[in-house]
């Protein structure tokens, strides 16, 4: 008879490759607001980065409307500081991500 090993599952999500490395400084945060998040943060350079929702969904493997609402309660939080982006030629362009 074979056991199952209970440990598998438990380290499967643990090894999640979008979550924080480090969580010290996003203890707060749980789930999609942390994966988010950091994936902000491997994207920034200086503090800040210009990223598309569309983007933001493959990298985190999330549903669109899942980043919007991470985004809007990080943005709530404080944890980021949004700016709209547009241009008169294209319209509307990829957000800018300010970390704080």
């Amino acid at each position: 008879m074979r056991q199952t090993n209970s440990t598998s599952v438990k380290n499967s999500a643990i090894s999640k490759p979008n979550q924080a490395k480090n969580t010290s400084l996003i203890s707060g945060l749980s789930g999609s607001l942390r994966d988010i998040l950091d994936s902000l943060r491997k994207l920034s350079t200086r503090n800040s980065c210009i990223v598309s929702i569309k983007t933001l969904v493959k990298i985190s493997g999330y549903t669109r409307s899942t980043v919007q609402r991470a985004l809007k309660k990080l943005k709530e939080e404080k944890y980021i500081l949004v700016k709209r982006r547009s241009s008169n030629e294209k319209g509307n362009l990829p957000n800018c991500y300010i970390l704080k």
